[in-house]
């Protein structure tokens, strides 16, 4: 006969606490609807160095509020067809 497991016996999995910074940011999807520019781009962004979103352990962007202005201005800026090297220096 096998003995049965009663839950309080079982081990508990912890939870971490979640990253408030992560929390209040929004994704690469939710970025991409606000700004209308391509999720490629606003990775081709972060890659010039334009933007800088915080990243969580598994790697996914979270675009801060600020991040999220940055990001407006750059499309609107690209969309004047202004270079990175001119909208950087601008930043």
């Amino acid at each position: 006969m096998t003995q049965a497991f009663e839950p309080a016996f079982l081990p508990r999995r912890r939870r971490s606490a979640p990253d408030v910074r992560f929390a209040s940011g929004a994704t690469i999807a939710e970025l991409s609807a606000l700004t209308g520019a391509t999720a490629r781009a606003l990775r081709h962004y972060e890659d010039e160095g334009l933007l800088s979103p915080y990243r969580s352990r598994g790697g996914t962007r979270s675009f801060s509020p600020e991040q999220r202005r940055r990001a407006q201005i750059i499309v609107r800026l690209r969309d004047l067809d202004m270079p990175i090297s001119e909208i950087r220096a601008v930043l």
